[in-house]
């Protein structure tokens, strides 16, 4: 089996390791690989997802799909996907993860964060609510057996599992802080510490989307 990946490249090596009789190709625009560590069966490679990826017409039997939200613009996410049904498999399957940006039962200081995330992402022509439109861009498309789900999610409240959401948004956020902390405190750090005591308190959820359908066996006609 053949397997592609798109996001980052823990999953890749994890899959790889428990499945070590498919071939799995981790794609990335940027050179991030962990090249030192990686089983025999990974294989990590640079490529944009908006051209054209360097693998024939049918070649995947799988490919996994998150966490682009902050790397395709609109337009993109068409490309994007066109160019990924078209190595997938006649009878393959393709899933996406994706997180939405609005999170729920926020208090004054986590609604500032979040919102200054979606005006980012709108004001550079990304789609902060794409997770929500995967379904609709597989129908149009032909995809079969399409599966949609949301999932929420405790962001630092039930235990452990709101602690790592808190921290997988922690990091998020500080990562974006060049491009979406220019609206909020200056001490950015200590602006997030009190955002974590917000949803401890308000109960704050985080919102996600999983998307899966089969390509069928007849042709598909892509638009580009």
């Amino acid at each position: 089996m053949y397997v592609i990946f798109l996001g980052p490249a823990t999953w890749t090596l994890d899959m790889a390791k428990a499945y070590d009789r498919s071939e799995f190709y981790g794609i990335d625009i940027s050179p991030v690989f962990p090249e030192d560590i990686k089983p025999a069966n990974t294989h990590f490679q640079l490529a944009n997802i908006t051209n054209r990826l360097p693998f024939p017409d049918n070649h995947f039997d799988f490919i996994h799909q998150r966490l682009l939200i902050f790397g395709l613009t609109r337009s993109d996410w068409t490309k994007a996907i066109d160019e990924l049904l078209r190595v997938l498999k006649p009878g393959g399957w393709i899933e996406f993860k994706e997180l939405e940006l609005n999170l729920e039962n926020t208090g004054t200081m986590t609604t500032k964060l979040k919102e200054s995330m979606i005006t980012m992402t709108t004001t550079r022509d990304m789609n902060p609510t794409i997770g929500r439109e995967l379904r609709l861009l597989l129908i149009q498309r032909g995809l079969l057996n399409i599966q949609a789900k949301r999932i929420s999610v405790p962001v630092n409240h039930d235990g452990k599992i709101g602690e790592l959401f808190w921290d997988n948004y922690k990091q998020m956020s500080l990562a974006l802080a060049p491009v979406i902390s220019g609206s909020l405190p200056l001490d950015f750090p200590q602006f997030l510490d009190s955002c974590a005591k917000e949803c401890a308190k308000e109960k704050t959820n985080w919102g996600w989307h999983v998307v899966y359908a089969q390509k069928p066996v007849s042709p598909i006609r892509f638009s580009h």
